[in-house]
């Protein structure tokens, strides 16, 4: 698990991250331990997402991307991938696989 994030320190540990980035940088662990930082956030915005869809009707990636609800276009699917892949990785720390 990401160093901070199990006590909710996720902005304190971005922090530490970006201060000493010439440190942390260096060591495979602590870039792994970046990827999936970036992969939580992710999967959050895409629940959220998910959750105004369900709920309101109202999808977020539409509206920024100038699209319709339901309809897609390039940049719009570059996020659907991305949250998509961000939760496979996701789902993968959580069950030790990463």
């Amino acid at each position: 698990m990401i160093k901070g994030l199990d006590k909710g320190y996720v902005v304190v540990y971005i922090y530490h991250v970006f201060n000493n980035s010439r440190l942390s940088l260096a060591k495979k662990e602590d870039r792994m331990d970046i990827v999936i930082l970036v992969a939580t956030i992710l999967a959050i915005v895409g629940a959220v997402n998910w959750g105004l869809a369900g709920l309101f009707g109202l999808d977020l990636v539409a509206a920024v991307t100038g699209s319709k609800f339901g309809e897609t276009n390039t940049i719009s699917k570059v996020i659907y991938g991305l949250v998509g892949l961000s939760g496979l990785v996701v789902l993968g720390e959580l069950a030790g696989l990463i």
